[in-house]
């Protein structure tokens, strides 16, 4: 072999190994492959969540038909994603980030529908707005994620367990607010 083959095949193998290796650490970036990687929900998180879904869905089930129920049937499926749910690998990539991101953003609509269509105390608004708000930060964190073509998979892993935690707060105040409204109504 010449001297130029050898430098060629060289070459060659230093820019695949590169490339394999911009895909394993930073597999969002633009060189990458895949675009893509695998987020195992925290086991723990997922067991205790679901408990807590399914406390939820026994309460919302019970509750008349009306406008509050129905605007919460939508919020619910915001909150059984399976990247949260599940407690094997989900791939993540930009159109698993972008359903992420318009299942947030609907349910954000359909709370804010429910500010000016229902009549609720001041503790039960209270609690609206603040997971209105919520959402409206999980929505930016969602952006952030998109837009973070070079960070590394731990980070990008790290900020997905964030997420997780600010998802299982904001089913809380949801349910805070829920339960709270639903009070009102068994009072009437």
């Amino acid at each position: 072999m010449n001297k130029a083959m050898k430098l060629t095949s060289v070459m060659a193998g230093l820019l695949i190994f590169c490339i394999t290796a911009i895909t394993w650490f930073y597999p969002l970036s633009f060189p990458s492959f895949y675009k893509s990687f695998d987020y195992t929900p925290d086991r723990d998180f997922t067991a205790d969540y679901k408990k807590d879904l399914n406390r939820f869905k026994k309460v919302y089930e019970k509750h008349a038909d009306d406008f509050t129920k129905r605007q919460t049937s939508a919020v619910l499926s915001f909150y059984e994603q399976d990247w949260v749910m599940q407690n094997k690998a989900v791939t993540i990539n930009a159109g698993k980030l972008e359903q992420i991101l318009d299942t947030t953003t609907i349910a954000r609509e359909k709370l804010l529908r429910l500010t000016v269509r229902e009549e609720f105390t001041q503790e039960a608004r209270q609690y609206l707005l603040d997971s209105i708000r919520n959402l409206s930060s999980f929505e930016e964190a969602i952006k952030d994620i998109q837009n973070s073509e070079w960070e590394s998979r731990g980070d990008l892993e790290r900020y997905l367990k964030n997420l997780q935690g600010s998802f299982h707060n904001s089913f809380h105040l949801f349910s805070a607010f829920y339960e709270t409204a639903l009070k009102l109504k068994i009072q009437y």
